[in-house]
């Protein structure tokens, strides 16, 4: 249905009128007012370098490798519990939930 509505709309249309010689005025070409191309201008002289300006710092790393860290005082170590929990009581919890 689409089909047939959409090729009715296109055979039985009407065209667009096509703009009048005279009415849009001159046309304006680009190649009078646009300047020179790069290549055939004379390459622009380099400026004098200015006594007090002086070069920058380099820029900073993206990333910087982390520092050591210094350790103040004992590590903690970990120590096995006393008593391991038995079977029954780790199936216990299994069974409660917990």
């Amino acid at each position: 249905m689409l089909t047939l509505l959409s090729v009715l709309a296109v055979l039985l249309g009407q065209q667009a009128p096509a703009p009048a010689e005279g009415t849009s005025g001159p046309r304006v070409a680009a190649a009078p007012v646009a300047p020179a191309l790069p290549e055939l201008r004379p390459a622009p002289a380099p400026a004098p370098a200015s006594p007090g300006l002086l070069a920058g710092t380099p820029p900073a790393p993206l990333w910087t490798p982390p520092q050591a860290r210094r350790r103040s005082g004992p590590v903690a170590v970990w120590t096995a519990p006393a008593q391991p929990p038995s079977l029954a009581l780790l199936g216990r919890r299994q069974t409660d939930g917990g």
